[in-house]
């Protein structure tokens, strides 16, 4: 039998907790695209019924993290090439929002928090650390500049995003066999939102988030 993944639960295990623990859990690739989850195994895990196990799972159903197929059971979903481009879509729309109006509205504060992650991602790079310690700084650079818009409601349609970009963004190890570039493209966004261009922001932001793409599409050519 396989280690456990999830910690007990050690209070009364409402929907919403078992949600997250199954939403960190995927988002941390504890579970893998495609994998199978198992209600009971999950409840043992957890040290709750399964009642509340089967609705936490519905839930991440609803919000596409988990899909069901009849007569087999619940999966951790896998992103088609298909979905990572609607991902790209929707997090440009919000993305571009935010950076048009911090370049028309500097913030020093924000603009040292970014500086700061990019050094972050310099000094890991550097290291040899795990490329998920790259994904998750390169998720806490763009959540910052979404963050800084101040609008809860956008924020809250960014967040739903993150667990998919993320897993997306874990795919792309092989695509960056030199990590550095992660800040290098990072510190040249920042540069062009701190320039005020904003004639050029719009470009520069699509072909950032285009560039993960056309690595992966290029790796999976080389591949065939």
């Amino acid at each position: 039998m396989s280690e456990p993944v999830l910690q007990p639960i050690l209070i009364d295990g409402t929907v919403e907790t078992i949600a997250s623990r199954l939403r960190d859990a995927i988002d941390k690739g504890a579970f893998s695209p495609g994998q199978q989850l198992r209600e009971t195994s999950l409840a043992q895990q957890l040290n709750v019924s399964r009642s509340p196990v089967r609705e936490a799972m519905q839930r991440l159903i609803q919000e596409g993290l988990l899909y069901r197929v009849r007569n087999r059971g619940v999966f951790v979903v896998e992103l088609s090439e298909a979905d990572m481009d609607d991902i790209s879509v929707a997090r440009q729309s919000v993305e571009k929002t935010a950076a048009k109006e911090l370049a028309k509205n500097p913030r020093n504060q924000v603009f040292e928090d970014l500086h700061h992650v990019i050094h972050e991602m310099k000094t890991a790079s550097e290291n040899g650390r795990p490329w998920s310690d790259l994904v998750d700084l390169d998720l806490k650079f763009h959540t910052i500049l979404v963050g800084s818009l101040g609008n809860r409601r956008l924020m809250a349609f960014y967040q739903t995003l993150l667990t998919e970009t993320r897993m997306s963004l874990m795919m792309l190890a092989q695509a960056y066999p030199r990590p550095e570039e992660i800040a290098a493209e990072h510190w040249q966004l920042l540069l062009t939102v701190q320039g005020g261009n904003l004639p050029d922001l719009d470009d520069q932001i699509k072909q950032h988030m285009d560039h993960p793409a056309q690595r992966r599409r290029s790796m999976a050519h080389k591949a065939s």
